[in-house]
């Protein structure tokens, strides 16, 4: 008899969890769609809300941590969003969603360097993926490494990425010079050599146009130096060669003679290989 009764206790146990736990299920995933939806309606202040509640109970929710850094992102709150996808990356390495997130994230802020090495590990998972290659070019044309963005352009139209997301990058490399921007700024460096010597000091303005297949850049500066002054100009250009290759031609000379050679010649070639690399061979330098 008092075994039936233990057994009936138990089985209620069993029946009331059950349902608490399908109960909770459901509102976990009530949660979660509820997220996504003022997600895509840009209602980020809400959005961000569920998603907090729902890390509270699971620290480890990968997709609510993705979809917090996105919603961080997007609040231009970046350190916070990259914690957050940078654990998505290392909670589920092959979670592809968090490389696009992270990757955009390093290229909406211009920090170009670590968008490509988030990049690469992208494609390493996902090589045939063409936002992948659509977002590497897109860092590349930020970065004006015209040759590497249509190679990732040719990838990515060969995998399928959409006209609308390829012709905007083509427009910019190939719209024509009067559309083109001038840029220009100063520039001052500053140099503590040692306690024993004076500190190294210089002062520059220059300005640039882009031409497409060449940019042109001219640059004035002043260098302190050791208690002596001297002045240079600089002209370096960018030039679109042939297919995925580019060079790099400069001369800077110094007008006083103080202590910058009169005239210093520079060449350098480059040519994307595959995807992500470059060759590059340095020609040797004059210095007259």
């Amino acid at each position: 008899m008092e075994r039936e009764r233990t057994l009936r206790i138990l089985r209620i146990i069993s029946i009331t969890f059950l349902l608490g736990s399908l109960a909770f299920a459901q509102d976990y995933q009530d949660l979660h769609e509820s997220g996504r939806e003022l997600y895509h309606e840009s209602k980020d202040v809400e959005a961000l809300k569920i998603y907090d509640r729902i890390l509270e109970e699971y620290p480890g929710d990968v997709d609510a941590l993705l979809f917090r850094g996105r919603i961080l992102a997007r609040m231009e709150a970046y350190e916070a969003a990259e914690q957050d996808l940078l654990r998505v990356i290392a909670e589920a390495p092959d979670y592809l969603d968090a490389y696009y997130a992270l990757a955009s994230l390093y290229y909406w802020q211009g920090d170009l360097d670590p968008a490509r090495r988030m990049l690469t590990r992208w494609l390493e998972r996902a090589p045939r993926d063409p936002n992948a290659h659509v977002l590497s070019a897109r860092v590349a044309v930020a970065g004006k490494k015209y040759a590497a963005a249509r190679t990732f352009i040719e990838q990515a139209s060969r995998y399928g990425a959409v006209p609308d997301a390829i012709d905007p990058l083509l427009q910019i490399m190939n719209s024509p010079a009067d559309k083109y921007r001038w840029k220009g700024g100063v520039r001052y460096e500053y140099l503590a050599v040692d306690q024993e010597r004076p500190d190294w000091r210089q002062l520059a303005s220059y300005l640039g146009h882009d031409f497409g297949s060449i940019i042109v850049t001219a640059e004035f500066s002043r260098y302190h130096r050791n208690d002596l002054t001297d002045h240079s100009v600089k002209a370096d250009t960018y030039i679109q060669l042939w297919k995925k290759a580019y060079m790099n031609a400069g001369i800077k000379a110094g007008l006083n003679g103080t202590f910058l050679p009169r005239a210093d010649l520079n060449t350098e070639l480059f040519q994307a290989l595959g995807t992500r690399q470059e060759a590059a061979a340095e020609l040797p330098s004059h210095v007259l």
